[in-house]
Formats: C-alpha cells, structure tokens, sequence
C-alpha cells in the first residue's frame, strides 16, 4: 500500500538533526540509529493513514488541521498536516516540553 510523500520542513530537519545528536551523544550509535529507525516507521504511518494522527494540539494551537503522531519508543511526537498530494511535517518535539510554546516561540512551519 502506497502513501502520500512525507516532506520534513525546514525546523522539523533541524528538530531531528537535534534529537539524532543528543542520542548520539547521551546514547551512542545505537539509540541514534533506533530512533531513526522509529521516525522512519512513524512517516510511513502517517504516509499511509495520515487522518489517524491526533488532533490533540489542534484546538490549543487554533490550527484545525495539525496532528500528531508518537514515535514508538520514544518521547517524541511528530506534528504534521495533510495537505492534498503530501504530508507536512512541522516540528518533531519531545512530549514533555511545553509543546504550544515551543511551537510559538520558533515558529510552527
């Protein structure tokens, strides 16, 4: 089963960018690799049923359409919207951060 193309903006590839170098750093190689291993299974998820993402944030940030998906294993959580042809991935956050905040303060796309 196919899916819709899955396109990180530019904050969510320096989210990952963060979160590979800090397990890198407090993991090593391994936890790095797990929990790239783990985003790519949440895309492909959310490639292919992209309506299943929570819609937990989407009254809080005043954006109907922003959802949500945890990435297994990890306390992160993907925030994307559908758009016609393609998935668009904003922000990857951990869970325990002040998630509106930290949306607010950086910009959401």
């Amino acid at each position: 089963m196919s899916g819709k193309l899955v396109e990180f903006s530019a904050l969510a590839v320096r989210d990952v960018d963060e979160i590979i170098d800090y397990y890198l750093l407090e993991g090593g190689e391994r936890a790095a690799s797990d929990f790239i291993q783990a985003l790519d299974n949440a895309s492909l998820q959310i490639s292919r049923h992209p309506g299943a993402g929570a819609l937990r944030y989407a009254d809080i940030l005043g954006i109907p359409d922003v959802r949500i998906w945890p990435i297994k294993r990890f306390p992160h959580l993907v925030f994307y919207v559908e758009q016609n042809t393609f998935i668009d991935v904003w922000r990857v956050l951990h869970g325990g951060r002040d998630v509106p905040a930290s949306l607010t303060e950086n910009g959401i796309s």
